[in-house]
């Protein structure tokens, strides 16, 4: 089973995770017991999608607040013109 081969569960449950989602709050989310995400964590694939979402939500953040930051700039030089 690789990342790809994830059920769509253990997907969401991953990227729940990689934005910091508590294992409990994550089971009751997907549907699965307390300790489930718990065990998925000790897969290599489940893991790596884990490592995969948090790196795409940090990517996604940045180019967000790149995107406010230049908005800012480009207000406030328009404003003091």
């Amino acid at each position: 089973m690789t990342a790809s081969t994830l059920t769509e569960s253990q997907q969401h449950a991953a990227e729940m995770l990689a934005v910091g989602g508590d294992p409990g709050s994550v089971a009751v989310a997907v549907g699965v017991s307390a300790r489930t995400p718990r065990r998925w964590r000790a897969m290599p694939e489940f893991a790596e999608a884990i490592g995969t979402a948090a790196a795409d939500t940090f990517a996604e953040a940045r180019t967000a607040v790149l995107g406010a930051a230049v908005a800012a700039a480009t207000t406030a030089r328009a404003q003091s013109n």
